[in-house]
């Protein structure tokens, strides 16, 4: 539309862009349909984008990669890093992989904090079990 685009959800599988034409929108209470061709502009074919993603004022590419349920983040985050290293020596000079966000900085921020945390407290618990109880006791 003019004023952007409306994602439609159908369960049939089309090929064609003239079968989208008869994909019933809305049902009226006399049985009159109104079909997705009264209220929309049918095309088919590829749609041609000047840009449509932008990185440092420069066309880009997108990509997310993700680890599976049964991977673990770090190693997979790891070989992510590695191959974008290696692949950018065979890469033309005007073309080059980046990592835009990497979730494991957090993780391993986290990770890193709650190791800490543990230390300071097995400290603690050995300071407080060593004045309140016999040192011998204690350790």
């Amino acid at each position: 539309t003019n004023s952007g685009m409306i994602a439609v959800r159908i369960e049939n599988q089309y090929y064609r862009g003239d079968e989208f034409r008869n994909i019933p929108v809305k049902l009226g209470a006399n049985g009159a349909k109104v079909l997705l061709q009264d209220i929309a502009t049918i095309k088919d074919g590829f749609t041609e984008e000047e840009r449509y993603f932008e990185y440092s004022g420069q066309n880009a590419i997108y990509m997310s990669v993700e680890a599976t349920r049964d991977q673990n983040i770090i190693p997979v985050a790891q070989s992510v890093r590695d191959y974008i290293e290696a692949k950018n020596k065979t890469l033309p000079s005007d073309v080059q992989l980046k990592i835009l966000v990497d979730m494991t900085y957090y993780l391993n921020g986290r990770l890193d904090m709650m190791l800490k945390n543990l230390l300071q407290g097995a400290v603690l618990v050995a300071i407080m079990l060593t004045i309140f109880l016999r040192f011998r006791l204690a350790m």
